[in-house]
């Protein structure tokens, strides 16, 4: 990690551009990146240690939305924050829609999406 405050952040985004956008713009905030291209993918990288999932919901074999009712129907991962960025914020169903659950609507500034990620890192910190 490359700094105290930094968070271990997992990274779940088909769209390789953007995914390397998250990458860069996390790993220059001082945390500590896994960037995956689906939700499967996701869920054999995931750990405990992880204190924030940011998620597209529409991605090929496993979609965000499977992705996230995965991780709540595990104890180790019920708490953590996930930021969902999508076109469609309607298409989360309301019962992932948790206080753990945040929406960024794509297309968005990178002070919002940084934003955002400050707000995980306080619940990580609050979890911890």
């Amino acid at each position: 990690m490359n700094g105290e405050s930094g968070l271990k952040i997992l990274v779940v985004e088909d769209d390789l551009e953007l995914r390397t956008f998250y990458q860069l713009a996390l790993l220059e905030q001082g945390h500590a990146v896994n960037a995956v291209a689906n939700g499967a993918e996701a869920l054999e990288v995931i750990s405990p240690e992880i204190d924030l999932v940011v998620t597209d919901l529409t991605m090929p074999i496993m979609p965000g939305q499977k992705l996230i009712a995965e991780l709540r129907a595990k104890p180790e991962y019920r708490e953590v924050p996930v930021l969902v960025v999508t076109e469609h914020p309607g298409d989360l169903k309301p019962e992932l829609r948790t206080g753990r659950t945040v929406m960024l609507r794509k297309p968005f500034e990178l002070e919002d999406f940084m934003r955002w990620v400050d707000a995980a890192a306080r619940l990580a910190q609050a979890r911890n």
